[in-house]
């Protein structure tokens, strides 16, 4: 099956106004006026718009709007800046800028008032793609442990790697860290249901080091009696970056929080 597209349909206050400026950004009208209807329809190759007429349509008070996701925004606001449009005022064009959210986009608003923003993908530095896959290791660790799978925590460390946990001798190298890792979920599994879930608070990248620090909750229940706990805590994780550019846990440290002082009254 085939997919569809999405065909935005905006208001205009006169389909011929309208007609035109499309057709001078390089669009093809469906109907050319001769419609037994007050209806029109633009394209320009997969950019097709629907037009319905509101005369009374003030276009300093249109807040109607779409998005153009397209290939190139930069070669077609080259192409659109022909008509030397002003940036302020109905209608109006603005320059192709980079946003946050991952898009470099520009606008453009038509004679009666329709916003339209235009943007294309921008691809990720590589500082962001290694942050993305900061977060993929820290989901892979917290499906491994609700699993009381030890795999996915033994791969991502360091040969050097050094464990802080509450009321544990500290475990240096990754052959200790990992054998304590196997006892704590094995045993867990056998006495407990338990589920935790990781709340990073900071990912950041130095260099090749880089840390992920945040907040934990789990809920453990007890399966011979039911009783259940639901800890809070802190933690902190080093990463130093391999001649591979693969992330290895280089200090793992975690703490546990206060229970509060009403707790068991």
């Amino acid at each position: 099956m085939t997919e569809g597209r999405a065909e935005p349909i905006l208001p205009s206050r006169d389909l011929e106004e309208t007609r035109q400026f499309y057709q001078r950004l390089g669009f093809t009208s469906w109907w050319g006026g001769k419609g037994p209807w007050e209806y029109e329809i633009v394209s320009r190759g997969n950019l097709v718009v629907h037009f319905f007429l509101e005369s009374a349509l003030a276009p300093d008070a249109n807040d109607t709007s779409c998005y153009w996701r397209v290939d190139d925004a930069d070669r077609l606001y080259a192409e659109f800046s022909a008509l030397q449009l002003p940036v302020r005022g109905i209608p109006r064009l603005t320059a192709p800028a980079d946003q946050p959210w991952g898009m470099r986009e520009f606008t453009m608003v038509d004679p009666s008032g329709n916003l339209l923003r235009i943007g294309h993908d921008t691809p990720a530095s590589p500082d962001e793609e290694r942050q993305h896959s900061l977060h993929a290791i820290r989901e892979r660790l917290q499906a491994g442990e609700n699993a009381f799978d030890p795999a996915p925590l033994i791969e991502v460390m360091a040969d050097d790697v050094v464990l802080m946990v509450p009321n544990e001798p500290v475990k240096v190298g990754k052959a200790e860290c990992a054998g304590f890792i196997r006892d704590v979920l094995a045993h867990q599994q056998e006495w407990f249901d338990r589920h935790i879930t990781y709340v990073s608070e900071e990912v950041a990248i130095r260099g090749n080091t880089a840390f992920d620090r945040g907040t934990f909750s789990f809920t453990v229940v007890v399966k011979h009696d039911g009783s259940k706990i639901a800890p809070t805590g802190k933690y902190l994780w080093l990463y130093e970056r391999t001649a591979a550019d693969e992330w290895k846990m280089s200090r793992v440290v975690v703490s546990l929080d206060d229970p509060p002082e009403n707790a068991g009254s």
